[in-house]
């Protein structure tokens, strides 16, 4: 009839309040969680002490709403607010296809009841009621005004409902004539759309004078509340014809029968009625449970009496032929369990529900197809479509006071059970507003939303976000979706790429602000991660320590305290830099240390440790970091078993760790993001976790996310109390995934759940978001160019490869159009040269015939033989050391060819043969045979030497092929370092400087391809 604030008047003396209930993300709760939500539902039930009803019902995502709401999160200082706007309108459209909804409740509350006794009063109220209540079974009754002592007595009686209500659901909100409004509006629909709102809509009442005595008294005006559903129904035989102002929808009702007795939890969710089996569904369907509260006293009288009839049942099959049945034994055994709960400490109450669910379609053949599905998710518990009753059940389902007057479907239960049949839960994380990343993997794919700024500024936690899961689980295209993301509302983004396969810098709307840096051992590069500059003061001196001891390949006794007091000094001067630790080693008469360090200086990455760097210190808005050549370790390998390149390595990605922070700390007021992707092998150690918990301690100070990627989890350590964020992927073994099940606060001994994570991939997995809640989700890329662009994937890799020849190829064709059409001659013969190198096929296969004979005659040598037993382990370091350095070094120009002395093979250390041939490389690990005894590839070459390359120009430019020169025997192996220890005085190490000219004239310099000889074959010694 009529709404005032939230309470809602019905029909005679009906007075009921209604309230907002918030839902809880339940799928993933541990067995322990979700016993305590269905403890707090059931303590609900009890302490509100009468008549209930309580909705369940489904509202689509605020679409139109969520541009403007994520607007708010652009950084204008860096970042042009209509890029941003484009980009969040790109996410509307994408979400307008996935028709996203996810469930709200409602409780209505009777404010009459055993606790409510502010209702009414005195024995003028309570015969105005049976007078009502009369006329109501009579059908003679009219709308009756509400004076101004009834309103305050059910503001009263409303306060005390409301204050019981928070014990249980602090959270709990007051519904108003808004949500009254939008219950009503949305019946033509049923979560299929969402309703038009009137903004200025009030329920109106006409003030009278109530009996010339200065009371004031409202006339309630019951089709200002009507027509809020403005509503056309048509009853047929099982369902309604709802035809509303936009919209006609084919409706029905399904009431659900006898529940069966089951356990709770279970890894079926057999008990939650309200919440598995809805939630499993892809399209809405609304729930109602009108409850009537029976109090223990009560109770306990109509179960005795029931006791007495099913005893006396009992009793006379005992005295027929045929005996009692099964049946009747059971009804006995209930029933005096029954008696002994209602009996119990508590003293509970039961309720006598009605439950029904209601569901929509926009056609007859759609209809059949949800009823069946709704009806297969609630496999054996029985669903009625009663003919005849559609119009009184689909009543139910309008906001009202509990309507418990005795009828069919009406299912006893104990509060407990109740509790079980959670109707509060759903799926649901991420922030409240942010940017879509992906959605929750139940019926109503929920988006799951991220806000970079709502940790530090909003919750005061922990930015930091951890992503696990093997290669190919999704993790690396979502971290880069983070980054984006950020960067795109004008956050500046460090990302750190050790694999590398990040393309961040490609992406169109970053192509103006950002910036791929490629650190190479070039000397622009020298320094730029020079320990002693980009590490804070605090921190500077065991980072630098450990890194230049990580840097040596052999550490005498003295070196490190000597090294650590020479940081010392140059840190408390001025304008400290690794290259003065140097001079400050031989200063102190450590001119052995100091030679061994500037070695590390002068060779591969080691440069990049040394010097000055300023040029790569240059800030983007995003800064794609990467050094190529890196040797990490597989997966899973131990930190004692890391060979000299794979320390180098690892102790170079910790200085990028610092770099990131060096380049983050410029300006606190921006908002940043470091994107730190492949760190498992930094939490396999004591070290790499430390570094990490400095990372995220300085980033959170910083008004920085650290988003560390991972393929291992590791022992975390007291990191879990600096990460807020938890993304969990697929895993690769068991153990993980009951790792990753105990950082997201779940059952480890789980095995449904452990199968089912090792089971993810393609982004599917469970985030732990800041507010502590769990959920399957599926990372989403709304932009299918941005995720080919992201994709790291080597079929994208292909796709993209094809995609730039095909561009390539069209841009040579519009250029000899032009051309042509311009009648320029030489413009054309140029446009159709470079057409025909685009569209070109076949070229390579061609030139691989041409030498295959040069190939074959290579094949029959004979292979080197392998070192003598007494020198593997000096084969081994070479080996080791020839691995790092052909990994790292780059070609030299074409001038330090030229400068390069004729006399590196007349070394007095190796004599007048050549450098000792090394076997193809393998595997990394140290654990393979060494390389001489390693078995080679079929069919492949024992190595180039300078003939085979000489062969190959001779093919290119049609010369005769050069006789093929005997084997040269392995020479004895030589440790280079070693060696360069025992020059006389006066000789200056130059193998790093040194290359043997090539046989080769210009002419044959000048056929090569753009590429002459594979990366990996470039090493200077090996020349």
């Amino acid at each position: 009839r009529y709404v005032y604030r939230n309470i809602l008047l019905g029909r005679g003396d009906q007075r009921a309040a209604l309230y907002w209930l918030p839902t809880v993300s339940y799928g993933h709760l541990s067995d322990a969680g979700k016993r305590d939500e269905a403890a707090r539902l059931s303590q609900f039930a009890y302490s509100v002490r009468t008549d209930f009803a309580l909705w369940r019902v489904c509202r689509m995502f605020p679409i139109d709403s969520y541009t403007d709401d994520a607007m708010e999160l652009v950084d204008a200082r860096h970042q042009d607010e209509e890029s941003w706007e484009r980009w969040l309108e790109g996410h509307t459209d994408h979400l307008r296809q996935l028709r996203p909804h996810s469930p709200e409740v409602y409780v209505a509350i009777s404010l009459q009841g055993d606790g409510n006794k502010g209702s009414g009063g005195g024995a003028g109220p309570s015969f105005d009621r049976i007078r009502r209540r009369a006329e109501d079974l009579l059908g003679v009754s009219r709308p009756q005004p509400v004076g101004d002592r009834e309103l305050a007595a059910l503001a009263e009686a409303e306060l005390e409902v409301f204050n019981r209500l928070r014990e249980s659901y602090p959270d709990a909100e007051r519904a108003d004539e808004r949500d009254t409004q939008w219950l009503l509006r949305r019946l033509a629909f049923r979560g299929t759309e969402e309703p038009s709102m009137d903004a200025f809509w009030q329920p109106d009442a006409v003030m009278v004078d109530g009996n010339g005595a200065g009371r004031v008294t409202f006339e309630p005006l019951e089709a200002n509340v009507v027509q809020q559903a403005d509503l056309a129904i048509t009853a047929e035989r099982r369902h309604l014809i709802v035809d509303g102002t936009t919209n006609s929808t084919l409706q029905t009702v399904l009431a659900i029968g006898a529940l069966p007795h089951t356990e709770f939890p279970t890894s079926t969710n057999d008990a939650e009625l309200l919440f598995s089996p809805l939630e499993a569904l892809d399209f809405p369907v609304d729930a109602v449970v009108h409850a009537r509260w029976l109090s223990n006293a009560d109770a306990l009288s109509k179960v005795r009496r029931g006791i007495v009839d099913v005893e006396n049942k009992f009793n006379e099959q005992m005295d027929s032929q045929s005996g009692p049945g099964w049946l009747d034994e059971t009804d006995r055994e209930l029933a005096r369990e029954l008696e002994a709960y209602l009996q119990s400490e508590g003293h509970p109450p039961i309720l006598l529900a009605r439950m029904s669910l209601a569901l929509a379609a926009p056609d007859q053949k759609e209809l059949r197809r949800r009823i069946t599905a709704v009806r297969e998710k609630f496999g054996h518990i029985a669903l009625y479509q009663p003919a005849g009753l559609q119009m009184r059940l689909w009543e139910l389902h309008i906001p009202q006071p509990p309507r418990t007057e005795k009828t069919d479907y009406v299912e006893p239960m104990t509060i407990e059970r109740f509790g079980a049949m959670m109707p509060l839960g759903g799926h649901g994380a991420g922030s409240a507003n942010g940017a879509y990343i992906g959605y929750t993997t139940g019926g109503g794919r929920r988006p799951v939303r991220w806000n970079p700024l709502e940790a530090s500024r909003e919750l005061h936690a922990s930015p930091a976000m951890l992503l696990a899961g093997r290669p190919g689980s999704g993790k690396t295209i979502a971290a880069q979706l983070l980054g984006l993301t950020a960067a795109m509302r004008g956050s500046l983004v460090v990302d750190i790429d050790p694999k590398p396969d990040h393309n961040l810098h490609e992406i169109p709307e970053l192509a103006d602000r950002s910036r791929l840096l490629e650190l190479t051992s070039d000397v622009r590069y020298a320094g730029v991660l020079d320990p002693m500059r980009i590490v804070a003061p605090d921190w500077r001196v065991d980072t630098a320590t450990s890194y230049f001891l990580e840097m040596l390949r052999e550490k005498q006794p003295g070196w490190e305290s000597a090294i650590e007091a020479a940081v010392h000094a140059v840190n408390d001067g001025d304008d400290p830099s690794s290259m003065k630790v140097l001079d400050m080693l031989r200063d102190g008469g450590h001119d052995e240390c100091a030679e061994a360090l500037e070695r590390v200086a002068r060779s591969g990455i080691g440069r990049l440790g040394f010097g000055d760097g300023e040029f790569a210190r240059e800030v983007a808005q995003v800064s794609s970091i990467r050094i190529p050549g890196l040797v990490l370790p597989a997966e899973g390998q131990a930190g004692d078993t890391y060979s000299y390149a794979q320390r180098r390595s690892v102790a170079t990605i910790g200085l990028l760790a610092d770099f990131a922070l060096y380049l983050i700390s410029q300006d606190s007021s921006r908002h940043k993001v470091v994107l730190f992707d492949e760190a498992w092998f930094l939490l396999a150690s004591p070290q790499g976790r430390n570094l990490l918990n400095r990372l995220m301690r300085l980033g959170r100070a910083q008004n920085a996310t650290v988003i560390v990627a991972t393929q291992r989890l590791g022992d975390l350590g007291e990191l879990t109390d600096l990460i807020g964020t938890y993304l969990i992927f697929g895993q690769h073994s068991d153990d993980e995934a009951r790792r990753g099940l105990s950082l997201l606060g779940l059952d480890a001994t789980n095995e449904g759940d452990v199968a089912k994570i090792r089971g993810y991939e393609r982004g599917l997995g469970l985030i732990k978001d800041l507010r502590g809640r769990v959920a399957e989700m599926q990372i989403d890329v709304a932009f299918p160019e941005v995720l080919e662009v992201l994709d790291t994937s080597t079929a994208a890799a292909e796709r993209r490869f094809v995609a730039a020849e095909e561009e390539a190829e069209e841009l040579a064709a519009a250029e000899l159009e032009e051309a042509i059409v311009e009648e320029d001659p030489e413009a054309e013969e140029l446009a159709a040269a470079q057409l025909e190198e685009a569209t070109s096929e076949g070229d390579f296969e061609e030139e691989e015939e041409q030498l295959a004979p040069a190939l074959e005659e290579v094949q029959e040598l004979p292979a080197v033989e392998a070192p003598a037993d007494d020198a593997a382990e000096d084969q081994d370091d070479l080996d080791d050391d020839l691995e790092h350095e052909l990994e790292e070094e780059v070609i030299l120009p074409a001038a330090e060819f030229e400068e390069a002395p004729a006399a590196y093979l007349e070394d007095e250390e190796l004599g007048d043969t050549e450098a000792p041939e090394v076997a193809e490389e393998t595997d990394l690990d140290e654990s393979a045979p060494a390389a001489a005894d390693a078995p080679r590839l079929a069919d492949a070459p024992p190595g180039p030497d300078e003939a085979f390359y000489e062969r190959i120009a001779a093919v290119r430019n049609g010369k005769p092929l050069p006789a093929v020169p005997a084997a040269v025997p392995a020479a004895a192996p030589v440790d280079l370092d070693e060696a360069d220890d025992d020059l006389p005085d006066g000789r200056v190490d130059e193998h790093e400087e040194r290359v043997p000219p090539l046989d080769l004239d210009e002419s044959a310099l000048e056929d090569f391809p753009p590429e002459p000889l594979p990366q990996e074959r470039v090493g200077r010694r090996r020349w």
